[in-house]
């Protein structure tokens, strides 16, 4: 068998080094190619996350919240139609208090009082509904079209607005 000299690889010995030191190049080339390729899939997965959260946004921002307990009066829109910003899509009213315009005549007029406390009939019910005097007109007008009482059919009446209580929501 051969001796070995210190110092001196053999032939066997270098090509083994050399293949080695190869590989090892290769297997950084590939650590530094997946390190990148690691780098741009996490960007990758950061865009999605980002859009991702875009969209849960502007899906939340299809979901029409009414902003106070309410009874739906009109619906403006449709489910499906696309609105504009600021667009009315329905008219809300809360019926547990209404404000009830009514008139009065000359007569009666100086039993009137602000904040006052007063029962309203509605024809066709049985039910007195309670209230409140919110405001007195100060100038007479025509009877309107709406009101038929017999009694100011033709004359000059002062329009009255009463904050009436309507828990049962019997008056619409």
């Amino acid at each position: 068998s051969a001796a070995l000299v210190m110092g001196t690889p053999s032939p066997s010995s270098t090509q083994s080094v050399d293949e080695l030191t190869t590989q090892v190049q290769v297997f950084r080339s590939r650590a530094s190619e997946a390190a990148s390729r690691l780098s741009m899939l996490q960007s990758q997965k950061d865009q999605i996350k980002s859009g991702q959260q875009l969209i849960d946004i502007q899906l939340t921002d299809t979901h029409v919240i009414a902003p106070r307990p309410g009874t739906v009066l009109t619906r403006y829109i449709e489910a499906g139609e696309t609105i504009a910003p600021g667009q009315p899509i329905i008219e809300l009213a809360d019926l547990k208090t209404l404000i009830v315009r009514t008139y009065v005549p000359l007569s009666v007029l100086s039993t009137i009082k602000i904040a006052q406390s007063v029962s309203i009939r509605v024809e066709g019910l049985k039910v007195l509904f309670r209230g409140n005097v919110l405001t007195v007109a100060s100038q007479a007008e025509f009877t309107p079209k709406i009101v038929y009482s017999k009694e100011t059919k033709q004359s000059l009446v002062y329009a009255v607005r009463i904050r009436v209580k309507n828990p049962e929501g019997i008056l619409k």
